[in-house]
C-alpha cells in the first residue's frame, strides 16, 4: 500500500514539473529564455576535475612504465639470443 502511495506521488510530481516546463514554454517565452542555458560557443563546459586529472596523468605514467619494461624485456631476449648463437658457433667450430 505504500509503495502505491510512493509511486503515485512521484509520479504525480514528474507530471507536475512537465506540464510546468511545457506550460511557461508556451505562455511565458521571456521567462523561459531567461532560464535556458547558455552556449560557450564550441568550448568544453566539462571540466577535469583534481582527481579526474590525478586519475588520468597516473595511467599515463603506468602506460609509459610498462612500454618501457616491454623494452628492456625485448633487449635482453635480443641478448639472449645472440649469445645463444654465439655458442652455437663456438660449439660448430668446435665440432
Amino acid at each position: 500500500m505504500i509503495q502505491h502511495i510512493v509511486v503515485f506521488s512521484v509520479k504525480s510530481w514528474f507530471l507536475f514539473i512537465t506540464k510546468t516546463k511545457i506550460w511557461i514554454q508556451n505562455k511565458l517565452p521571456k521567462l523561459n529564455k531567461f532560464f535556458k542555458k547558455k552556449e560557450n560557443n564550441g568550448t568544453d563546459s566539462r571540466k577535469i576535475s583534481f582527481v579526474e586529472r590525478a586519475i588520468i596523468e597516473s595511467k599515463i605514467k603506468i602506460k609509459k612504465v610498462k612500454e618501457k619494461i616491454k623494452q628492456e624485456h625485448e633487449e635482453e631476449l635480443k641478448n639472449v639470443e645472440e649469445e645463444m648463437k654465439e655458442q652455437e658457433e663456438k660449439v660448430d667450430k668446435i665440432v
